[in-house]
């Protein structure tokens, strides 16, 4: 899986779609739970956008998505994100380099 920083505009509602991979085939993801947190530093106590919660999309090829954080930002943001998965017996991987990755969700022009 790689990721990349994130800019989306507020009001978006497309949700974010990742895929897990493992050695480069798909990680089948089933019994697994995802979660994304947006916070403007990643040493902020309150998050910024968040956190949200995923679903799975199609598990044996390890497809799942995020609800998109510009449909609930209330304002512009700028920060780092952060993407966890757990595995349901108390498990958590962190799928985000440490201390996450940049996402930006800018203002919209058309309203």
């Amino acid at each position: 899986m790689s990721l990349t920083p994130i800019t989306l505009t507020k009001g978006d509602t497309a949700p974010l779609r990742f895929q897990l991979t493992e050695a480069g085939a798909p990680k089948e993801i089933t019994g697994m739970s995802f979660t994304l947190g947006v916070k403007s530093s990643p040493d902020d106590l309150a998050y910024a956008i968040g956190p949200l919660t995923g679903s799975i999309e199609d598990a044996v090829n390890g497809i799942f998505t995020i609800p998109s954080p510009a449909a609930v930002a209330a304002s512009a943001v700028a920060g780092m994100y952060e993407l966890v998965m757990f595995d349901g017996a108390g498990g958590r991987v962190t799928l985000s380099p440490p201390y996450g990755l940049e996402i930006r969700v800018l203002e919209n022009i058309v309203d």
